[in-house]
């Protein structure tokens, strides 16, 4: 099996370029907030939502790392797929054994449970 991790200190979190083109792809309707550090995604309008937390939507929490259309994605778009805090890489985990990410300082690792 595949998945993908952040390889490097920051955060797992994907290009602005990346997270278009994972909606598309995944039939999402995303609306962005830019900010100066980071962009935020809404699945609703400003003007819809009950607060800043209604509708949001955070790569890190709505994707499975092991979701054939993020791997594509990562595999395709290299290093245009990353943002200045992370370095996506796909790896491959043995399918018969249990794992889990292990994120020290924003770098992922995999670690393997038996």
């Amino acid at each position: 099996m595949e998945i993908v991790i952040n390889s490097c200190p920051g955060e797992f979190s994907l290009s602005e370029e990346a997270v278009k083109q994972y909606a598309h792809e995944s039939g999402l309707i995303l609306y962005i907030r830019r900010e100066p550090c980071e962009n935020l995604y809404y699945t609703k309008k400003k003007e819809l939502r009950k607060d800043e937390e209604d509708g949001l939507w955070l790569p890190k929490k709505h994707i499975p790392r092991s979701e054939k259309t993020l791997i594509d994605i990562v595999r395709t778009m290299g290093k245009k797929a990353n943002t200045i805090y992370s370095s996506l890489k796909v790896m491959d985990v043995e399918n018969n054994r249990n794992w889990l990410i292990v994120e020290n300082d924003g770098k992922e690792t995999i670690q393997y449970l038996n």
